[in-house]
């Protein structure tokens, strides 16, 4: 089976200059984990993750003790979008991009994923214009799909 068949379009695309605050704010309603960073004619140049964000929204010298102790931890969230939300994308997208083509195979693309400990995988046509994603659950919906209808 191919990417093709069983990758997702549904994806959220985003300007290099986009600022943080705003694609924070676009988060609860975005169904990846992923924001993808795309040029005009959409070729994918980085990626934000739920985890890229989380790390400009809290402070690094949070620990899990430190974080017990403080009360109104909404407190620490707002001050720092006080503070950060005016930054670029940019500057705190991934650009060490993994990903994968139409064309490969469901078992190539799960190898990749497992190998460079992802849980998802832009898709990406040969002049790196972004297609849409493919995610484990893509996967595993592929994978049980072949065998329960064979069993």
């Amino acid at each position: 089976m191919l990417v093709s068949a069983i990758y997702s379009r549904d994806v959220t695309t985003i300007p290099a200059d986009e600022s943080v605050g705003r694609v924070l704010c676009l988060m609860p309603g975005i169904r990846s984990r992923l924001v993808y960073v795309t040029e005009a004619d959409g070729r994918l140049v980085g990626v934000v993750s739920s985890y890229d964000l989380l790390k400009v929204m809290l402070p690094e010298y949070l620990d899990a003790n430190l974080a017990k102790s403080l009360a109104g931890g909404e407190n620490l969230f707002l001050k720092a979008f006080e503070e950060r939300s005016g930054m670029r994308i940019s500057e705190i997208m991934s650009r060490d991009l993994v990903f994968c083509s139409p064309e490969d195979t469901v078992v190539e693309i799960n190898a990749l994923i497992r190998e460079k400990g992802v849980n998802v995988l832009p898709v990406l046509d040969k002049q790196g214009v972004l297609l849409g994603e493919v995610a484990r659950r893509d996967i595993l919906a592929a994978v049980a799909k072949i065998c329960c209808e064979i069993s």
